[in-house]
């Protein structure tokens, strides 16, 4: 119980510690100022800005209101980054990030709960 205590601190210690996002990485536009809801234009992004190989390359893409949007691939593709890319939590080397409205993100947390109804 001490060794699971100690790694949650220590999980909470490193969180509280990142550097903040940058607000200025998504350009946010009212509502009703355009059909598109998100846009990405040439984004490059990485995780680690010292590395030589971006983490995504060369990402366009755009969803318009009402449209409805999966995004698959098979393990280690970027699905989980892209998505990170379109909240700002991954740096962008280069591009951009067009919003409209509102957004709105739920994580896919698996988990299992034991017990009897």
């Amino acid at each position: 119980m001490v060794v699971q205590t100690k790694v949650s601190l220590n999980r909470i210690a490193s969180f509280l510690c990142l550097e903040d996002l940058d607000p200025d990485v998504v350009q946010r536009f009212p509502n009703g100022s355009s059909d598109v809801a998100i846009e990405i234009s040439i984004g490059n992004f990485s995780r680690d800005l010292f590395s030589a190989n971006p983490t995504l390359k060369d990402i366009n893409f755009q969803v318009l209101h009402g449209m409805r949007v999966a995004v698959c691939g098979t393990v280690g593709s970027g699905k989980s980054s892209l998505l990170s890319c379109i909240l700002g939590e991954v740096p962008k080397i280069f591009g951009t990030i067009k919003f409209c409205r509102t957004k709105a993100y739920v994580a896919q947390s698996p988990w299992i709960q034991s017990g009897k109804i």
